[in-house]
């Protein structure tokens, strides 16, 4: 259902809806917001809801539902709504792109080192330090309950062990493969699968000890395709079959994939 609603910024959209209906029906009623101008799209919001300590805050019983106003482009928060005492309030978020310098750098690279251990080895996070006491990190929803754990346990062991706290986002199927070109490796307890996506194909690296072996690929515990494996040591399956679309989209949500040989 489309919605047409007069405003000269996008975020008056939704202020509009402030007290006519409950706040956290809000990312029910309105959950994207297309903001045009001068005959041409000028924003395009999307409209989420959390619950979570609001930007600026620290302390983690300060967590309350917070309405979080996302750029459908770059996935960054730039509106939080959330009550305060009696008030709702509409806070805009400014992050300054400032340069990383050499001490911060290598600061997230060893944060980043130390919580990859502690995290599921398939939910490739991303990890973005936010301030001096806050880390970022992104997974794919089904990566979200096992990371926070049942009352927060698991993400408290963390956050205790680092003396950080840690905001758990997540992470969409797009922003999991956002480029052509990359490298992705699925392990799980018997062994490790390595795929790379070229222009053209899916390539499953298998060795050049099974040239001419043929292998099983399977997808979650499901049969895909059998194929022959080259003088190079791979199976290329074009992206255009049906099989390698399969694949494609297998990547792109994270999914177990391992071979059989």
């Amino acid at each position: 259902m489309v919605g047409v609603v007069h405003a000269s910024k996008p975020i008056d959209s939704i202020q509009r809806l402030i007290g006519r209906v409950e706040l956290g029906i809000i990312p029910q009623i309105v959950d994207t917001v297309v903001f045009i101008e001068k005959g041409k799209i000028g924003k395009v919001y999307d409209v989420e809801f959390n619950v979570k300590v609001p930007h600026g805050m620290k302390e983690a019983d300060l967590a309350r539902p917070v309405i979080e106003v996302v750029d459908f482009l770059t996935r960054s928060p730039e509106y939080e709504i959330y009550t305060y005492g009696e008030q709702v309030v509409v806070m805009p978020i400014r992050e300054t792109a400032t340069k990383k310098g050499p001490v911060l750098k290598y600061a997230e690279e060893k944060i980043s080192e130390i919580l990859k251990k502690h995290l599921p080895k398939k939910s490739k996070p991303e990890i973005k330090v936010i301030n001096n006491d806050t880390v970022e990190v992104k997974v794919l929803e089904k990566f979200i309950p096992s990371i926070i754990g049942k009352g927060g346990k698991e993400i408290s062991k963390i956050e205790e062990l680092t003396g950080l706290r840690i905001s758990v986002r997540e992470k969409t199927e797009f922003e999991e493969i956002d480029k052509i070109g990359g490298s992705y490796e699925f392990i799980n307890d018997y062994e490790t699968t390595k795929l790379t996506e070229t222009g053209k194909h899916i390539v499953v690296e298998v060795g050049e000890d099974f040239i001419g072996a043929n292998i099983k690929v399977y997808v979650e515990g499901q049969y895909v395709c059998t194929a022959t494996v080259s003088s190079s040591g791979n199976v290329n399956i074009s992206k255009k079959t049906v099989i390698g679309k399969e694949l494609e989209n297998a990547m792109r949500k994270g999914k177990d994939i391992y071979v059989e040989i």
